[in-house]
C-alpha cells in the first residue's frame, strides 16, 4: 500500500498549491520547507502549516541543512524544534541533506565526534531533534549521500530517498543499509511529488504529537532547554 504527498517552500505560490490540491485527490499528505541553518524561516511556513493541517492533510516539517556554512549541528537542531513548536500542529520531521556538499565528503566517514566531521554532525542533529520532540526525523537525501556515506549510522531513521526514475523502488529491498525506504520522491514535476511505502495510519507513526511535555523552548545559540 502506498500513500501519495507532495513537498513545497515559499516558491511554490498558494495559487499552485490550491489548484495542484483541487486536481489531485490522492493526496493525502504535505511537507513543507520549515526552516534552513541557524536562523531562516521559510516565509510562507507558520500560515500555510496549520491552514493545511486544519483541511485535513497530514503535515510534515523539514529542515534544510547547512552545515556547509559552518554552524553547529545542535544550533541548526534546536532552530528547527522551536519553529515547529510554534505552529500548534502535529507533524513528521525531515532533516534535508540535498544541498549540502560537505556532507557527502569522504571525510563523512569518521567517527571521531568532532564537530567537523559530516556524519558526526548528523547524527547529532537527528538525536537533538528526537530528544527534544520525542520523535525520529525521516532522513531526506539523494542517491550520492547514501552510497558515499556510512548510511548504516542512520538506519533508525526513515529514508526518504530522492530519485528521478521511472520506476518506483521496490520496497522491502535493501537501500544502502536501510532495510526497507519509507518514502520516494520521484519528479519535481509541477512540483515534488513524494510516495510514502505504506498506509496513511502507518504514516501518521512518524508524526509528532504537540502536548504539555513538549513545548519547552531551546535556546538558539547552545540548543539546550531554557
Amino acid at each position: 500500500m502506498y500513500t501519495e504527498g507532495i513537498d513545497v517552500s515559499k516558491w511554490q505560490t498558494d495559487k499552485q498549491l490550491d489548484e495542484y490540491l483541487i486536481s489531485h485527490t490522492e493526496v493525502r499528505f504535505i511537507v513543507m520547507k520549515a526552516t534552513e541553518g541557524k536562523t531562516y524561516v521559510d516565509p510562507k511556513f507558520l500560515d500555510r502549516f496549520k491552514k493545511y493541517a486544519d483541511k485535513g492533510y497530514i503535515m510534515g516539517a523539514y529542515h534544510f541543512a547547512r552545515e556547509d556554512n559552518g554552524n553547529g549541528a545542535i544550533i541548526e537542531a534546536a532552530h528547527f524544534c522551536n519553529t515547529v513548536k510554534k505552529t500548534g500542529v502535529n507533524c513528521f520531521l525531515v532533516l534535508d541533506l540535498e544541498g549540502n556538499s560537505q556532507i557527502c565528503e569522504e571525510s563523512c566517514k569518521h567517527t571521531d565526534g568532532s564537530e567537523g566531521c559530516s556524519s558526526q554532525w548528523v547524527e547529532l542533529w537527528l538525536k537533538h531533534v528526537t530528544e527534544t520532540l520525542k520523535t525520529r526525523p525521516m532522513l531526506y537525501c539523494g542517491r550520492d549521500f547514501t552510497k558515499k556515506c556510512d548510511s548504516h549510522i542512520y538506519t533508525q531513521y526513515g529514508l526518504w530517498l530522492a530519485a528521478y526514475i521511472k520506476q518506483k523502488p521496490v520496497a522491502g529491498k535493501n537501500f544502502f543499509g536501510w532495510k526497507n525506504m519509507t518514502m520516494w520522491q520521484y519528479t519535481s514535476n509541477p512540483l515534488d511529488k513524494d510516495t510514502f511505502y505504506g498506509s496513511t495510519e502507518a504514516l501518521k507513526k512518524f508524526v509528532m504529537p504537540v502536548t504539555s511535555s513538549t513545548v519547552k523552548q531551546n535556546c538558539g545559540e547552545c540548543g539546550r532547554p531554557l
